[in-house]
């Protein structure tokens, strides 16, 4: 369920920011921008990264999504909108 959210929820979430870059009317982009703040919302009540997902191991399962969360990150700089990390996800 995790990896699938990540593949199925969160990453698709994210991909649809890269189309507002530039973007002028936050009307357009802030519908966008909430997607995937609930995305991680939901996220960070779906995993307890401790610091991995499934045990003492680093798993492929690790891999996705924090490279997804600094996505997140550069693209909310790069538009100019606060995207929030729940506190769970920044320590990962």
């Amino acid at each position: 369920m995790k990896v699938r959210y990540h593949d199925t929820r969160l990453e698709p979430a994210l991909r649809v920011l890269f189309g507002f870059i530039g973007e002028t009317d936050a009307n357009r982009v802030d519908p966008a921008v909430s997607v995937l703040t609930n995305c991680l919302s939901r996220l960070a009540n779906l995993v307890d990264p401790a610091p991995n997902l499934w045990a003492e191991q680093l798993c492929l399962t690790d891999c996705a999504h924090p490279t997804t969360l600094f996505m997140a990150q550069d693209l909310s700089a790069a538009l100019g909108k606060a995207i929030e990390l729940p506190a769970k996800l920044q320590a990962w």
